[in-house]
């Protein structure tokens, strides 16, 4: 937890954070030319020569300084998406009714698009991106938001397995909806699970699919119940064009009736 506030005080955006050799050998990725690194706490154990603990078999501690690179310090990984998706202002919209955590739209430094913050329970989406790229950032800050908060019970995961899950749900919800977010999220999730075995990514398939489920039934019902409205409107509308009508037609009879009684 330490080391969380660390990286959150000096980057904020930085949800993902190793040590330069760490995203080598897990990525072959290197942080770019002129970034400091945020600076952490190590810890580690004094031993005698011979690899034995000192001060009489029991260990002494020591920390000392180490440097991570965060995510948004590396090269983009992949490229961001563009287009646009039907009625993006409906559907942003009920992302923001089943999100965890309030949605706020913000320009974030460096190239994350966004980020899921767990110590003030907010989700910030980088301003300027397209709809598609904004959607599919949203619903991977929700899946990270219902799955990893340190407030849920579940065992604690690698930063590699959040990635993979948070971007699966994103990507099974953005297919349902018709936003093909395959040229993104599944360059995203080869990444990040690169290193990973295949007993491992299927651990996670039951929470992937059992989180996007959720959402796509919670985003049916919430678009299901902005669309009511409109369509009850549209029926009112047409009710009060269809009286004006028949009352229009009614009083063009009397006219006419009229009319020919006087003569």
């Amino acid at each position: 937890m330490g080391s969380q506030v660390l990286i959150y005080r000096q980057m904020p955006p930085a949800t993902q954070a190793m040590g330069y050799k760490g995203w080598h050998e897990a990525f072959v990725r290197h942080a770019k030319k002129g970034e400091k690194g945020i600076a952490l706490l190590a810890k580690a154990q004094e031993r005698e020569a011979g690899g034995k603990p000192s001060e009489n078999g029991k260990a002494a501690l020591y920390f000392f300084p180490a440097y991570a690179f965060g995510a948004p310090q590396l090269p983009e990984l992949s490229t961001e998406l563009k287009g646009g998706i039907g009625d993006c202002g409906r559907f942003m919209g009920a992302l923001k009714a089943v999100s965890p955590f309030p949605i706020s739209f913000e320009e974030i430094g460096g190239e994350a698009k966004g980020y899921c913050d767990f110590e003030n329970e907010k989700i910030v989406i980088n301003i300027g991106m397209g709809e598609a790229q904004s959607a599919n950032t949203a619903l991977h800050e929700i899946a990270h938001a219902s799955l990893h908060s340190p407030k849920t019970p579940f065992e604690r995961m690698d930063i590699n397995t959040m990635e993979v899950e948070a971007e699966s749900v994103a990507y099974i919800v953005c297919a349902h909806y018709g936003v093909d977010t395959s040229a993104y999220s599944l360059r995203y999730i080869a990444s990040w699970s690169s290193s990973k075995e295949l007993p491992e990514l299927m651990a996670s398939m039951e929470r992937i699919l059992d989180r996007a489920d959720a959402l796509i039934s919670q985003l049916g019902a919430q678009l299901e119940g902005a669309a009511a409205p409109e369509a009850q409107q549209k029926q009112a509308l047409d009710a009060a064009l269809a009286e004006a009508g028949a009352l229009g037609e009614a009083e063009k009879g009397a006219e006419g009736e009229g009319g020919q009684a006087g003569s």
